[in-house]
């Protein structure tokens, strides 16, 4: 089959194909850098979490460190994220380890984290937080919200 261009020469229909596939890939090439602006600037936005790292060692209570960094200060609204970076499983916990039994309700516990995995929490209403490690009592840590 042809097509008749504006004065009337026939053009294939495999040339019109190919033709109209080359200005959908320029087309795709010119919106792929925006794209990927905007998937950066979303993932970006998702990360603006004020970071506290379990380091390496943290299961060893001779380590000295544990949630780096041990205290943080953030403003209301903010989200704290957790990082297990080290080689066992950690979990962070509202409280400390002596007020473990004493029934409170907890705002945030994240229950086992395997390693590599994170946690977020946002935080709104309090001014001092306490958190721990259910499996390995020494390591603490505090988030004040200003």
């Amino acid at each position: 089959m042809d097509f008749k261009t504006n004065n009337s020469t026939a053009v294939p229909l495999s040339v019109v194909i190919v033709l109209a596939s080359s200005s959908l890939f320029l087309l795709l090439l010119l919106v792929q850098p925006a794209i990927q602006t905007e998937l950066a600037y979303s993932q970006q936005q998702q990360s603006n979490a004020t970071q506290v790292e379990i380091v390496n060692g943290s299961s060893n209570p001779n380590n000295g460190r544990f949630y780096v960094p041990p205290e943080i200060q953030i403003s209301s609204g903010s989200t704290v994220k957790w990082t297990n970076n080290d080689i066992a499983i950690h979990t962070v916990t509202q409280g400390n380890p002596s007020e473990a039994d004493a029934g409170s309700e907890l705002h945030f516990d994240s229950g086992l984290m395997p390693i590599g995995s994170t946690f977020e929490h946002a935080f709104n209403d309090m001014e001092s937080v306490d958190y721990y490690c259910t499996i390995h009592p020494w390591m603490t840590g505090k988030v004040t919200i200003s």
